[in-house]
Order: C-alpha cells, then sequence, then structure tokens
C-alpha cells in the first residue's frame, strides 16, 4: 500500500506536501482555496455583461480544485450570472461569454484554446507561471488569482520543523539529505554534519 511505500522511503523523514493530500504527511500547504474560487469568480462578475459562463471542473478527484470550482460556481450564480460546467457544454462554447478555469494547467489550455480559435470570451484563471504571465499581458487572460509558491515553501519546512521529533540521530540525517538535495557534490559530509550537531554546536 502507498503508506507503507511512503514510510519505507522517507524513514519516518516529516513530509510536508503541497496542494495535494497524502494522508501520512505531518501537513499540507495550499492557498484558501473557497476563497481563491471566490475571487476569481468576483473579478469575472465585474465584467460579466450577461451571456453563459463556461467553468472548467477538470481535475473532480483534486479537493483543493473542487473546493475552488464549488465556491467559483456559488458566487458566479448569486451574482445573477448562467453557469455551465464543463462536463455540460456539449456544442455550445460559441455562445460563451466568460470562462472560469480553477487549476493551473486548465488556464494554460483555455489560454492557448482560446488563441487558437480567436475566442472573444474573457478568460479569468489562476497561477503564475510565466507563460499565464505572458497571455495576461497579451489580454488573453483578463485576471487571475495567484498566491506565493515562497511562502508555501517556508509554510512547508516551517511544517516539518514543528512536527520535530526531538531525535538527533533523525536531524542529522534530515540535516545531511537537505545539503545534498541543494550542494549535491559541495555539501557537508555526514562526518562534517556530527561535528557541526555535537561539537561544533557545543563550542558555540
Amino acid at each position: 500500500d502507498l503508506g507503507a511505500e511512503w514510510e519505507t522511503l522517507t524513514r519516518g523523514t516529516p513530509t510536508v506536501t503541497l496542494e495535494s493530500e497524502l494522508p501520512e504527511a505531518v501537513a499540507l500547504i495550499t492557498p484558501d482555496n473557497e476563497a481563491l474560487g471566490w475571487a476569481l469568480a468576483r473579478r469575472a462578475l465585474e465584467e460579466y455583461r450577461g451571456g453563459t459562463v463556461l467553468l472548467l471542473d477538470c481535475l473532480p478527484e483534486n479537493t483543493g480544485v473542487q473546493a475552488r470550482v464549488e465556491a467559483a460556481e456559488a458566487a458566479l450564480i448569486r451574482g445573477g450570472a448562467t453557469v455551465l460546467r464543463w462536463s455540460e457544454t456539449g456544442d455550445e462554447e460559441g455562445a460563451l461569454a466568460q470562462v472560469v478555469a480553477l487549476e493551473i494547467g486548465a488556464t494554460e489550455a483555455a489560454a492557448q484554446a482560446k488563441e487558437r480559435a480567436g475566442s472573444s470570451a474573457a478568460l479569468y484563471g489562476v497561477g503564475v507561471t510565466s507563460r499565464i504571465a505572458a497571455w495576461l499581458e497579451r489580454g488573453t487572460i483578463s485576471a487571475v488569482a495567484a498566491w506565493s509558491e515562497y511562502a508555501a515553501g517556508y509554510l512547508a519546512v516551517d511544517g516539518a520543523a514543528s512536527n520535530d521529533g526531538s531525535n538527533l540521530l533523525e536531524e542529522l540525517r534530515v540535516c545531511y539529505l537537505l545539503h545534498r538535495l541543494q550542494s549535491s557534490q559541495s555539501a557537508p559530509t555526514g562526518y562534517d554534519i556530527l561535528k557541526l550537531a555535537t561539537r561544533g554546536s557545543a563550542r558555540l
């Protein structure tokens, strides 16, 4: 099973996941998905002048994206928009006034499709990739909701640290692996880490 395999791979090292839940993880770092979906829908409603809003629902198994979709749909309907989920659209894409994508891959795919088809439907998405930034600059995408990946990384490290088991050998192992990941061949050796954690830190 995945849990046992994960335990074998990590050997008890605290694991923090970004966006995707994993039962064995000590923490999950994710944006406030409901607030993100609501904010993007409110932005779309500011420019809504009637017609159908297509809500791209492309990752039904992802609980975070689903929370965004549900919140956006509720806000759009409350704001008086006619909403169609992607799976319900059939061949009605030509009548679309707006498209709302709540996942990075869906935002990029929708922007590509919009440019290829020469569509005039306003596109609202999520993410901060260089491609999304270029589409924003060109006007292909009207607005995006974004979160700080730097802050997410910081919170992930902080979450792992706060779940420290007070096990010196385990901390040495994690320190060694993180340095190897970051610095490869120039990383300190296991002996260097041991000195740092014992005699070196006592000297400080």
